[in-house]
């Protein structure tokens, strides 16, 4: 039903402005809102019934005119009225006046005539002390930019269409002489509403203000505050105010009750929408703040704030609960849309929210320390907590985004995220003080708080984003990042950097993806460093991306340790786009380590089937004094490192120079800075089936000062590959030992135009040992394994190396010394073969040389085996018949190395190069003409066998192991080739 706006004649001359701007305004409101406004300039209140009288007008102070309301119906201290109009114009007062005294606890009016009600002048109460107010009209109710309150108690504003009693009796605006005759004493229980489409409220630059630890409740269908302009054109915005009390904003849209408790809905209700809009404050802020609820459908704060600040005294442990059925929408804010902070010795309150979709666009905000939800401390008392539960988050920008850190000695807030989706573009999240640079003699020490997300789906953080808990001179906060997806993109940065250490960083997904030069950090200076703990299907790095611990001082770094179900990938950086390379590290950089010189880099502990590492990637751990670098222990069925990339690093903090292999590195660097004995790298460990090292693929263990160089141990179950260019070292530039080299390469180790090597270059320090063993072959082919020192006085490190069968093809086995004593070398092998470019040494310069021991049965074949019978078959019988014959009950076949199925003469031997193959078919005569490996047992001598031709055929089943290439060409008893 429509409502025709009606002004009495008579008093237009007297009220012609008031009139203007009441019109205008309820013009403004009809064009935004279901509601008819109907202004009247007198006779604006009008009773209903229940006794209700209301005087004539009366002037007031200021030459304002006053209508006291009087009379009602009381039921013990519960007075009723009814209205069947209820406006009060610019300059009027509504006066609720206590003329006969008796105590009342709640004054309830309602208005029964079917229009909204506008209320432009003010609402008070007189005579009845700090009895509460409600105001229930279905109609709608709207507040005009002139409107005020001066009521002793708490006022509520209603568009309800009755008010349950806590005995169940109902005080309806309709009027209903048996329902009215049962109003009691009791309080009020509900607010309840029939239909789907309930009255509106709007509050439009009006300034309602209620007594200390008073409340302001509004209860509607839709509901919106904003700002309006005065008659003189200033913008005025809309102020909700009570000290330490309760703001109250609840919009439904269908019918059921709303309980005063908490203000939430009876289950299924349908909720409406809330706006809060250009520059409204709702504020709870006190010396102990109050809380603000706000519960609807969809909600919506652009350029508004909510505040329930804290000074000196705790206040409510929940500061302002949001909970919304629909979606949130926070954007265009100059200020915090929410903020619980405390500047003194009270505990800022809880902000929680409950929504659908919620959407934060932060600005670049005039005042770069505010964030857009807002809990920190700056004083002595703990910042608020921050809570959000919701279906996606979606924040932009590059403000900050949410803060419940510390800006002085009160303790950081958590923060506490569950939601579907998560993405985070741009704006920063804090727990700590990130304000502490822009802090200036201030005693910043509180401890930061925990930050926890948690998405059922996926977690963005990027581009650009930070989530920090740093806390200097404290504690940081722990950091939990949870969801199928996480990503961390875009140059963004995840940190728990504190003096005191203590934090941790756990992440547990389905994937983990980094890239851009986006790092996960967790740092230290005097207490032990907080570990970085992954969990996760797949986890890959790239672009420069790390995952780092570090410490600065005194304390240890913590550990990093990442268990990837399906597989770890580490892209490095390509030659077009130089920079840091992608890296999991642990450092200790101490510019002032303190006089005990403790400290070290933590731990590396990776868990994967299957494990890249590419393009410059790497694996880290180093230390530049007197705390060790950390271990690095690697256990995955497939390792694979290759590749090279060029970057700009200084040696303090990765220690590798600018361009090197992708690989895994212990090191320590330099020797200005230690104070005391330097310390010593870490040791790597690799336990695979399979490892290969390619391309420049590097696994190195080096010290630049007096720290000895860490061991390097690898156990592959299958085999080991290092070619083109790659190494496995353990290397001394400074006075320190290098490390040793442990392989226990499985059934193989090839190494082609590559390297394996522990040397020194200074002093006394000392070459490592290297250890070499496989069950099948070991094969060096243009390659180096050396022990070899450069020092006047260190001795070489010893080399042990024990397979089936030992290849070297042009490759060089040393351990030389310069003036110390030549490291041995050890082969242990049923065959021996080097060709004639290879280089065994264990010579010393000026030193003892040290011994060179083959022990193999078969080292020169030559010497060994028969001769053949001057009668052999032709090669075209060999073609053409193509099996294996039984010698002596047993397969049996002669060995030929080299690239030629016949010797030049019988009996002659062709020195050629060896070339590899493995065969593992089921069917040996599918192959006796082709190249093949054997694997057979061992026997101390082999045999011989006689033809029936008298022609000796020797077996060497015994004698030659798997990894030697074979071609038939002697005709046993059979008449096949053997």
């Amino acid at each position: 039903m429509k409502h025709a706006l009606s002004f009495p004649r008579e008093r237009l001359p007297v009220n012609l402005s008031l009139t203007r701007l009441v019109v205008g305004s309820c013009l403004a409101y009809l064009a935004n809102f279901p509601i008819a406004c109907t202004v009247h300039a007198a006779s604006a209140i009008t009773p209903s019934g229940l006794d209700t009288q209301v005087s004539a007008p009366l002037p007031a102070a200021g030459g304002k005119t006053q209508f006291d309301i009087t009379g009602g119906t009381r039921a013990g201290t519960n007075l009723f009225h009814s209205f069947g109009q209820f406006d009060v114009p610019a300059n009027n007062i509504a006066n609720f006046l206590n003329d006969s005294g008796p105590e009342t606890s709640n004054i309830l009016g309602r208005v029964t005539g079917g229009s909204p009600s506008s209320i432009f002048g003010t609402i008070q109460t007189t005579g009845f002390g700090s009895a509460n107010l409600f105001l229930m009209n279905p109609a709608g109710i709207v507040f005009g930019p002139t409107a005020s309150l001066n009521v002793g108690g708490s006022v509520t504003f209603t568009t309800s269409n009755y008010l349950r009693l806590h005995d169940n009796v109902r005080f309806n605006a309709i009027q209903n002489a048996n329902a009215d005759a049962l109003l009691s004493t009791a309080p009020i229980s509900a607010y309840g509403f029939l239909g789907s489409t309930p009255g509106t409220i709007a509050i439009h630059g009006s300034e309602l203000k209620v007594s200390e630890a008073s409340n302001i409740s509004l209860v509607s269908g839709n509901i919106t505050v904003e700002s309006d302009t005065l008659e003189n054109g200033t913008i005025k915005s809309a102020l909700l105010s009570t000290p330490g009390g309760q703001i109250n904003v609840a919009s439904v849209a269908s019918p059921g009750e709303i309980f005063p408790v908490n203000f939430m809905p009876a289950p299924g209700m349908t909720m409406g929408n809330i706006n809060l809009s250009q520059g409204t404050l709702l504020n709870a802020t006190a010396d102990a703040a109050g809380v603000v609820r706000i519960r609807g459908g969809q909600l919506t704060i652009d350029n508004a704030t909510v505040s329930a600040n804290t000074i000196n005294t705790n206040g409510s442990p929940m500061a302002i609960d949001i909970n919304v059925t629909g979606n949130i929408t926070m954007a265009n804010n100059l200020s915090p849309a929410l903020t619980a902070r405390t500047t003194g010795t009270g505990n800022a309150g809880t902000i929680n929210i409950k929504s659908g979709n919620l959407q934060a666009t932060t600005s670049s905000l005039a005042d770069g320390l505010v964030a857009l939800v807002d809990t920190h401390t700056s004083g002595t008392g703990t910042a608020g907590n921050v809570a959000i539960t919701s279906g996606n988050l979606h924040a932009t920008n590059e403000a900050f985004f949410i803060d419940t850190g510390t800006a002085g000695t009160g303790h950081g807030g958590d923060i506490n995220i569950q939601s579907t989706n998560v993405m985070i573009e741009g704006p920063n999240i804090a727990t700590g003080n990130f304000r502490f640079g822009q802090l200036q003699n201030q005693d910043v020490r509180g401890s930061a708080g925990n930050l926890t997300i948690r998405a059922t789906d996926g977690l963005q953080i990027g581009p650009a984003a930070t989530f920090s808990t740093e806390a200097y001179f404290s504690q940081s906060g722990n950091i939990t990042l949870e969801g199928r997806d996480v990503s961390v993109i875009g140059n963004s940065f995840v940190s728990v950097d504190g003096d005191f250490g203590g934090a941790t960083i756990t992440v547990k997904a389905d994937q983990l993806r980094l890239n851009f030069a986006s790092v996960l950090n967790s740092n230290t200076v005097v207490d032990p460093g907080g570990d970085i703990a992954i969990t996760a299907k797949v986890v890959e790095l790239s672009e420069g991306s790390q995952i780092r611990t570090s410490t600065l001082g005194e304390g240890t770094a913590g550990d990093i340790e990442i268990t990837a179900s399906e597989q770890l990938r580490l892209d490095g950086r390509k030659a077009d786009n130089p920079g840091l390379p992608s890296a999991i590290v642990s450092n200790f950089y101490a510019l002032d380590p303190g006089p005990e010189g403790i400290g070290g880099s933590g731990s590396i502990t990776i868990n994967t089937p299957q494990l890249r590492i590419l393009d410059g990637a790497l694996i880290n751990t180093s230390t530049n004094n007197s705390g060790n670098a950390g271990d690095i222990s690697v256990f995955s069925r497939s390792v694979t490192i290759s590749g090279q990339s060029q970057f700009e690093v200084s040696n303090a903090s990765i220690g590798i120079g600018s361009t090197r292999g992708s690989g895994i590195y212990t090191r320590t660097v330099g020797i200005d800075l230690c104070t005391g004995p330097c310390g010593n790298a870490g040791n790597i460990t690799i336990a695979t089936d399979s490892l290969s090292l390619v391309d420049g693929g590097t696994i190195n263990s080096g010290t630049t000062n007096d720290g000895f160089g860490g061991n390097i141990a690898i156990t592959a179950r299958q085999s080991v590959t290092v070619e083109n260019n790659s190494t496995i070292s353990a290397n001394s530039t400074g006075s320190g030992d290098a490390g040793g080299i442990f392989i226990n390469a499985g059934q193989q180790l090839d190494l082609t135009n590559s390297s394996i090597t522990t040397t020194t270059q200074s002093g006394l320090a000392n070459g490592g040992n290297i250890d070499i063993r496989a069950i099948d072959r070991i094969r060096f082919v243009n390659s180096t394994i050396s022990t070899s020192v450069l020092g006047e006085d260190g001795s070489g490190g010893n080399i042990f190396i024990d397979p089936k069968v030992v290849v070297l093809q042009g490759s060089t086995v040393t351990a030389q010394a310069v003036g110390g004593t030549g490291g041995n070398i050890t082969f242990v092998t049923p065959l021996f073969l080097a060709d004639s470019a290879s280089v065994i040494s264990a010579s010393s310069q000026r030193g003892v040389s040290g011994t060179v021991t083959i022990q193999s049965p078969t080292s020169n074949l030559s010497g060994t085996v028969g001769q053949l019978a001057s009668k052999t078959n032709p090669p075209q019988v060999l073609l053409q018949n193509r099996c294996i014959a039984l010698a002596g009950g047993e397969q049996s076949t002669f060995i030929l190395a080299g690239r030629y199925a016949l010797p030049s003469e019988p009996g002659g031997w062709l020195s050629s190069p060896v070339a590899m193959e493995h065969w593992t078919g089921e069917k040996p005569e599918d192959h006796v003409s082709r190249l093949m490996v054997r694997s057979r047992g061992w026997n101390t001598q082999p045999p011989l066998v006689v033809s029936k031709d008298k022609s000796t055929v020797l077996s060497l089943r015994r004698l030659t192991p798997p990894g030697f290439l074979v071609r038939s060409f002697a005709t046993g008893t059979t008449g096949c080739p053997s």
